[in-house]
């Protein structure tokens, strides 16, 4: 009777223990989720940590803060790749409208222009300038496709 007992108050004992590492193991993996939508909606950049000291829920932690920094730094390669892409679309709006003005003034000074030769030298301009427009379309053409998808692999770390 007396190892009844015994081995009853070592099951009980067992039982409140696997009981104990369940609910700290919920808490552990509770705080993993939160500080997960944390990373996810950007409210933080700090990396996961967790109070509890389960290999397996520590593992997991490791393995989403690297994920996590591989993905903030392909966003921030996105951001600046984006940030050049608007650049150049600045610079080759201005490229181009400085022909295009260039050439809706001798347009507006052709329609008013009686001496013939001075049409002509308009004419010329006019045509020098959509020359220029030309050589910039084919500017952009070449960047456009020189600009191969190769350069924006993403690791895959699976």
């Amino acid at each position: 009777m007396k190892i009844l007992i015994v081995v009853c108050i070592i099951l009980a004992a067992a039982l409140i223990a696997a009981i104990i590492k369940i609910v700290l193991l919920r808490c552990g993996y509770r705080e993993l989720t939160e500080n997960l939508e944390d990373q996810i909606s950007g409210k933080t950049h700090v990396p996961i940590t967790l109070s509890t000291h389960d290999p397996a829920a520590t593992q997991a932690a490791e393995m989403l803060n690297r994920e996590l920094a591989s993905l903030e730094s392909e966003r921030c390669k996105y951001l600046d790749g984006n940030r050049k892409v608007q650049e150049a679309v600045t610079g080759i709006s201005h490229d181009i409208r400085t022909p295009l003005t260039a050439i809706n003034s001798y347009l507006d000074l052709m329609a008013d222009e009686t001496d013939e030769e001075l049409k002509s030298q308009y004419l010329e301009r006019v045509k020098s300038r959509t020359l220029s427009l030309s050589d910039l379309a084919d500017e952009l053409f070449k960047f456009s496709t020189s600009a191969a998808i190769s350069n924006y692999k993403i690791a895959n770390n699976v």
